[in-house]
C-alpha cells in the first residue's frame, strides 16, 4: 500500500540556486567522547563530518564516519587517549571555573 502526499502550491515558491560540485577530501571532528558508565565498562567515541579544509567548509549533518572503540582498548591501542584521559581530568576544576564564571 502507498500513500499519496497532496501538493499544496506555494504562493511564493522557492527557488535555489544550483551549486557546483564539491569535494571534501578531510574530516572534521564533529564529537569525540570518552563514555564511562562504570568502573568496567565505557568506550571512546569518534564522530567525523565531511571537511574541505581549502575552502574551509564542513558539510553539516549526521556523521558520515563513526569510529567507536571499547575504553580498555583504545587506551592499550592509542596511547594518546591516555593523555587526553589524564588532560580532561586535570582540567576539571579550571573547567568549573570557567563555567561558573561564564554563567554569572
Amino acid at each position: 500500500m502507498s500513500f499519496v502526499v497532496p501538493t499544496i502550491p506555494s504562493p511564493n515558491p522557492v527557488t535555489i540556486p544550483a551549486e557546483g560540485v564539491k569535494t571534501f577530501p578531510d574530516l572534521w571532528i564533529h564529537s569525540f567522547n570518552i563514555i564511562v558508565p562504570s568502573l568496567s565498562t565505557g568506550y571512546v567515541r569518534l564522530e567525523l563530518l565531511p571537511y574541505n579544509a581549502s575552502v574551509p567548509e564542513i558539510l553539516g549533518g549526521v556523521p558520515t564516519t563513526v569510529l567507536d572503540l571499547p575504553l580498555e582498548y583504545a587506551l592499550s591501542a592509542v596511547p594518546t587517549i591516555q593523555t587526553i584521559f589524564d588532560t580532561l581530568y586535570n582540567s576539571i576544576s579550571s573547567f568549573q571555573t570557567a563555567f561558573d564564571t561564564f554563567n554569572v
